[in-house]
């Protein structure tokens, strides 16, 4: 199934991840975890395929559920659930740790979907009117670790290509050619730094008055979605705030709680599918 929900107007996509955010932080379930880490690994099927999302679990998922699970068992045991065979743990023990491995791995899958969605044409969009500086930060910093480390090997590289690798030789000699690694790498990122500067200047960024080029149009369809967004998000945390105060049933807000934030972290797998639907019965008229 395709990604269709990159295609949304940048506003609500980044909402949609301060919500998501938002919702780890406030809505301490150990179900919501899990709930969070299926619409995070679903995000991810739509996004980069079958593959990726395998590889997640496999390499990722998995061994972060089996060490919360170990952790919390070895530092908690002696629930009031007992594991059949006498263990000293408890199955309680498991699961809240298994939970814990959960919310560690959503955290970082909805990071990686955030930066896959959120390109810098859109985050720009959103900042670049009224923080330009701000917008530019934003913009850069995911590139900065990226680009100087390339840097980085790159001259380490050309330095091996002319006998001073910084792996060989004495104690001494690996010590000065490190030196002139680094020396090289500083003075490339000054010199980026300054060009850089200059581009930016040019193209008069930060002026007052400045236009920049609209991409993007609010539509009907980016209206609907925000709006099933909030109400989602809103009746998520009014239901979690009756189950804590328990001024309702408990098992009904916690089923309505979960119900919904279930709906929020798969509203852009629903959202694919809607879309997905809707072009084939196009498709479908337009064979007719």
């Amino acid at each position: 199934m395709r990604d269709f929900f990159s295609s949304y107007h940048p506003s609500v996509i980044f909402l949609y991840f301060c919500l998501i955010i938002l919702s780890d932080v406030l809505f301490l379930h150990p179900l919501a975890a899990f709930l969070a880490l299926m619409g995070g690994l679903l995000f991810i099927l739509s996004l980069r395929g079958g593959a990726s999302a395998m590889c997640a679990i496999l390499f990722f998922v998995l061994p972060s559920l089996a060490l919360g699970v170990l952790i919390n068992m070895l530092m908690r045991g002696g629930g009031a659930t007992a594991i059949p065979g006498g263990a000293p743990s408890a199955l309680s023990e498991a699961f809240l740790g298994a939970a814990g491995g959960a919310a560690f791995c959503s955290a970082f899958i909805w990071l990686f979907c955030y930066g896959a969605v959120m390109t810098s044409d859109k985050i720009f969009y959103i900042f670049g009117g009224f923080l330009p500086g701000l917008s530019l930060i934003f913009v850069m910093a995911p590139r900065v670790v990226k680009t100087y480390a390339a840097q980085l090997r790159y001259i380490s590289e050309a330095q091996t290509g002319i006998g001073r690798a910084a792996g060989s030789g004495s104690l001494m000699n690996r010590f000065r050619r490190s030196i002139k690694i680094v020396s090289i790498m500083l003075t490339w990122a000054l010199e980026n730094t300054a060009e850089l500067f200059d581009s930016v200047r040019a193209r008069g960024c930060g002026l007052p008055g400045r236009t920049s080029y609209r991409l993007f149009r609010f539509g009907l369809r980016d209206a609907a979605a925000l709006i099933i967004l909030i109400t989602f998000a809103a009746s998520a945390y009014a239901s979690s705030s009756a189950f804590a105060s328990s001024s309702v049933s408990a098992y009904a807000a916690g089923l309505i709680y979960l119900v919904l934030y279930g709906l929020l972290c798969l509203s852009p797998f629903f959202f694919g599918i809607a879309e997905t639907l809707s072009w084939k019965r196009l498709d479908s008229r337009a064979g007719d």
